[in-house]
C-alpha cells in the first residue's frame, strides 16, 4: 500500500483493491489507477478538508465512490449532476463497500473521524478532532465532546493520521497524546500542520514516539 501526502488533512492511499482520498481540498493529485474504485472522503464541510473540486474526479474516473460528513449536506454544495454518487454518512454510521469498511465516529465539533479496513489494515483519521482544543468556551464544550467521543475508537489502528495544528499552541500535540495513549498504533501520519515541515519532528517528541516525517507535498511511502 502506498501513502501520498497532498496538503494539511489531505492524503491519498493506493490499496491493492481500491483508492482512498480523504480531505482533498487542492493542489495536482498524482495520476490514480484505473481498475479499482476510488473512494473520496470529507470530514467536514469545513474549507480545510471539503471542496467541490473533488466531483471532477468523476469526470476522470469511471467508478468514484462520495464520502461526505453529513454537516456538508444540503444548500448548493453538491453539483446536481453528482448527488446520486454521494453518501452523507452521520457519526455511528457504516459503511461497507467490496474490501473496504468505513465507520464515521463524532469528534465534539465539525464533521466526523473516520476509521475504516482496507486489504489488511486499520487506518484512522482524525478529521477535525484537533477542534476540540480551540481555546474558546465552545472549544471547552467541544473537549468534553472530544472526550465521549474517544471511548469509540478501537484500540489498534495499523495506520493513524493525526492532528497537529501549530495555531493551537500547547495544545498543538494534545489531541494527538489523547488518541494515542492506552492504544496500540502502527505507523502516525500527522496532519493539519500548515506545511510547517518543523511540525512532525515537534509532535514526534510531544509524543515520545516515531511520527513519520513529511518534508514536502507529494511525499510517498510504501507501508
Amino acid at each position: 500500500m502506498t501513502i501520498t501526502y497532498l496538503e494539511n488533512y489531505g492524503y491519498l492511499i493506493e490499496a491493492v483493491n481500491c483508492t482512498i482520498l480523504i480531505d482533498y481540498v487542492k493542489g495536482k493529485l498524482p495520476d490514480m489507477r484505473t481498475d479499482k474504485p476510488i473512494y473520496v472522503l470529507a470530514s467536514s464541510r469545513d474549507p480545510n478538508h471539503y471542496n467541490e473540486r473533488i466531483f471532477r474526479l468523476d469526470d476522470l474516473y469511471d467508478d468514484v465512490y462520495y464520502f461526505l460528513s453529513s454537516d456538508i449536506e444540503g444548500g448548493n454544495r453538491i453539483p446536481k449532476a453528482r448527488q446520486k454518487l454521494v453518501t452523507f454518512i452521520h457519526p455511528d454510521e457504516d459503511f461497507s463497500l467490496a474490501r473496504f469498511h468505513l465507520h464515521a465516529m463524532p469528534t465534539g465539533a465539525l464533521g466526523v473521524a473516520f476509521s475504516f479496513d482496507v486489504s489488511t489494515f486499520r487506518v484512522l483519521h482524525a478529521g477535525s478532532l484537533a477542534d476540540a482544543f480551540q481555546p474558546t468556551d465552545e472549544g471547552k464544550r467541544a473537549h468534553r465532546q472530544f472526550l465521549k467521543a474517544l471511548e469509540k475508537l478501537e484500540q489498534d489502528y495499523d495506520i493513524a493520521f493525526l492532528p497537529a495544528d501549530p495555531a493551537l499552541g500547547g495544545h498543538m500535540a494534545t489531541c494527538a497524546r489523547e488518541i494515542v495513549d492506552g492504544r496500540r498504533i502502527g505507523k502516525i501520519f500527522p496532519m493539519g500542520f500548515q506545511n510547517d515541515w518543523t511540525v512532525p519532528g515537534q509532535l514526534s517528541k510531544a509524543l515520545g514516539r516515531e511520527v513519520e516525517p513529511v518534508h514536502k507535498r507529494g511525499q510517498v511511502w510504501e507501508v
